[in-house]
């Protein structure tokens, strides 16, 4: 028998697949074996997935509202110069935020960390990413949201950054250290595991 998880589950099916003389099951968790350009996954459907997480969290779906529109925020205002500082104070950047690029890595960044973080979702703590504690969906969307109704309508662009900062904060920073600084250089947000075999494996 062979187990894995993600791509390891990818390893563990197609080995099954190879040597069926030899392997007489395989257990692949949260192995996306088909999602491939031009398979029969569309390429929406791990961020479908994703929202899904996030959209479970409530039933009214603020969770996943207040970070939409956060998030809109970097794509309509990233060209503004005060936005751009906006977002490198909020998250205390490591390096200055002072072009749309930027905007971009700082969104991608944040985006990745919240994938991971869906990604993680178990009811027990883990640190193989970044240290999360358990439900960490859960945990940031009540920490961020709870005192908000689900309508965005007249929140400022600094409170919605502020409130997307208590819910990344969850995975990037759980320990709350002090002056901690977010590296928006490192888009892939990957924490404690080196992920840079995925990008050669995944583009191969």
């Amino acid at each position: 028998m062979v187990f894995g998880g993600s791509y390891g589950g990818m390893l563990a099916a197609w080995m099954r697949m190879k040597y069926p003389n030899i392997v007489q099951g395989a257990y692949a968790a949260s192995a996306p074996t088909v999602y491939f350009k031009d398979g029969a996954v569309t390429p929406e459907a791990f961020d479908d997935l994703v929202s899904g997480v996030f959209n479970a969290t409530y039933e009214d779906g603020r969770c996943k509202q207040f970070i939409k529109a956060a998030f809109q925020l970097f794509a309509d205002k990233g060209g503004d110069s005060g936005f751009q500082q906006m977002v490198g104070t909020t998250f205390n950047s490591k390096q200055p935020v002072d072009s749309q690029d930027k905007v971009n890595a700082a969104l991608l960044t944040l985006e990745s960390g919240l994938e991971y973080m869906a990604m993680i979702n178990y009811p027990y703590p883990t640190s193989f990413l970044e240290p999360v504690p358990g439900n960490p969906v859960k945990t940031a969307c009540e920490a961020a949201y709870a005192d908000w109704n689900a309508n965005t309508t007249g929140k400022s662009d600094q409170e919605q950054l502020d409130k997307l900062k208590i819910v990344t904060d969850v995975y990037f920073d759980n320990a709350h250290t002090p002056g901690f600084q977010y590296d928006f250089t490192q888009t892939d947000a990957a924490g404690n595991l080196d992920a840079a075999g995925w990008d050669v494996l995944a583009c191969n």
